[in-house]
């Protein structure tokens, strides 16, 4: 080692370095650190000797969901082949051995004050925040320009650096309608890049093309040539020709030896014959199999989709540093609930009619936790049903009168109008269990963490301050 380096370095059995102010990690694949861990170091090397952990390893952490650690600098250190370019997208370089680590401080140091530049990386959406990864990935990295890039392990055969990542592999097609909805709301402009096919059944695009039998679709066929004798004008399959004694060609209806082709005879064309059942054609059927769910697509009938490089405008960038507020928020379209804004101006104006006659009202929020966790789980569309289901149960316990706005898609805030804060405490507690038992029943493998909180309404202070104390750490 370097004897310089050395003065400076500080390197531990268990993979942790200290070099010119910052502090490392290299992640072995015997490691035995959480992700969570690894939050306090400035940089992740990975251990990238074996391709398999290497890949595994970079889209799990660019995949996660704290903006500290998906865009902490990644490299892989003593990578043993070319990764390939969607990998190699993901990771900030590579370096052979620690005494390179010079030679990444100033890329380093850069990606910081990028990262530290970035106002809020919260998002009120699911698909807000797979955006917001995105834009944010790129911004820390200094691009304006995200393609597309040809990926043989992608479900749709290409990927994007920041999205495709958080998508398992049978559900990357998610990846378009979440750039289309960042081209809608003018963050990124997309430019045609190429075209590509996918399955019209599970939207899948591994598809084997396959000349298959016209009859029965069996790709199991016998190809023959057709010899059309010249003399008397026999026209056949060349099996017809054919004698069991030489290799001359006989024509079976005049016994004349075909010597020359072009003179005597020629081959016109070619005959199949399938071998499942038997049916003889001359032209082929193409079909697209599925290599996922092995339906076998006729060519019409093939999904078609643009494929798009895309720009990051000057809105896009603005919403990276600043935070991206999508366009017509779901969380405001569920039934049963009020927009938050409208939310707060009703509380607003109970607290002035309080004033006057009296009452005992209360202000209380269920968070839900893991709601990226929920959606990759279940999927966007069953989280819809699911959240109209929380809002049904929680309905049931409220007056009629009692509101229901949701501040993000994790966050709920309602009222408990005319109770006492010991009874609107034991209902809060109530309806958390049966919150609880609905996720947990619908849910496997899902892990179920619900923070709830009350508190009456103080006719002295103002809507905006006690909604404040009521959601301070899980706004």
């Amino acid at each position: 080692m370097d004897s310089k380096i050395e003065n400076i370095m500080h390197q531990d059995s268990n993979g942790e370095i200290t070099y010119n102010g910052h502090t490392f990690y290299i992640l072995y694949p015997n490691s035995g650190k959480s992700i969570e861990e690894l939050l306090g170091y400035t940089a992740i090397l990975i251990h990238a000797v074996h391709s398999a952990f290497a890949s595994f390893t970079i889209q799990r952490l660019r995949s996660y969901k704290d903006a500290k650690m998906y865009l902490k600098p990644i490299y892989f250190i003593n990578p043993s082949i070319d990764s390939g370019g969607y990998i190699n997208s993901l990771i900030d370089g590579s370096i052979f051995n620690v005494n390179q680590l010079n030679s990444i401080i100033p890329n380093i140091e850069e990606i910081l004050i990028r990262t530290h530049q970035l106002k809020n990386t919260e998002s009120a959406t699911y698909e807000a925040s797979i955006i917001t990864k995105f834009l944010t990935l790129a911004y820390t990295r200094g691009r304006k320009q995200v393609d597309p890039i040809p990926y043989q392990f992608s479900g749709i055969n290409y990927s994007y650096a920041g999205i495709s990542c958080n998508f398992e592999h049978s559900e990357e097609q998610k990846v378009f309608s979440i750039l289309d909805k960042a081209e809608k709301d003018g963050l990124i402009q997309g430019e045609f890049y190429d075209k590509t096919h996918y399955c019209n059944k599970c939207n899948h695009g591994a598809l084997n093309y396959r000349s298959v039998c016209p009859k029965c679709s069996s790709s199991d066929s016998l190809t023959q040539d057709i010899v059309h004798h010249f003399p008397c004008g026999n026209v056949g399959p060349i099996s017809d020709f054919q004698n069991e004694f030489d290799d001359n060609l006989n024509c079976p209806k005049c016994n004349k030896v075909l010597r020359h082709i072009g003179v005597d005879y020629d081959k016109p064309s070619v005959l199949h014959i399938c071998r499942k059942c038997d049916h003889k054609f001359q032209d082929f059927d193409v079909k697209a199999k599925c290599l996922n769910c092995e339906f076998d697509n006729e060519l019409e009938e093939l999904i078609e989709k643009s494929i798009k490089r895309y720009t990051i405008t000057n809105k896009g960038e603005n919403a990276t540093v600043f935070g991206y507020l999508p366009a017509n928020r779901e969380i405001e379209e569920i039934p049963g609930t009020i927009r938050y804004s409208l939310f707060s101006n009703l509380v607003s104006l109970e607290i002035e009619r309080v004033r006057v006659v009296g009452s005992k009202n209360n202000l209380a929020m269920i968070y839900l936790h893991n709601t990226t966790e929920l959606v990759t789980k279940i999927g966007e569309d069953r989280r819809r049903v699911l959240t109209k289901e929380v809002v049904n149960i929680i309905k049931k316990f409220l007056r009629p009168y009692d509101l229901i706005t949701y501040k993000n898609p994790s966050l709920m805030v309602l009222t408990l109008y005319d109770i006492s804060i010991e009874n609107a405490s034991l209902l809060l507690e109530e309806i958390v269990d049966l919150l609880k038992k609905l996720l947990t029943d619908n849910i496997k493998g899902y892990n179920v963490l619900i923070d709830s909180r009350i508190q009456p309404i103080d006719i002295h202070t103002t809507y905006k301050t006690q909604i404040s104390e009521l959601t301070v750490g899980f706004d």
